[in-house]
């Protein structure tokens, strides 16, 4: 059997609990409380949300909710 298989043969596997050939096996880890550690960066705004003090992270979209066509 070649190393490529279809997505048939693929199923096939899988269902038989077959190994499907070169892929690789990823142990499962749990990692413990202990190995875990805080976020310390805050998450980048969408462009439709503003800060308290009306500044944009990133780039510098402008809050077209407020503006007004012109004519």
């Amino acid at each position: 059997m070649s190393t490529e298989l279809t997505y048939d043969e693929i199923v096939e596997h899988i269902v038989q609990n077959k190994e499907i050939p070169n892929s690789v096996q990823v142990p499962n880890i749990i990692l413990d409380d202990s190995q875990r550690s805080e976020s310390t960066m805050s998450p980048r705004y969408k462009p439709w949300e503003r800060r308290h003090n009306g500044d944009m992270t990133g780039n510098s979209a402008v809050d077209t909710t407020t503006s007004k066509p012109s004519n």
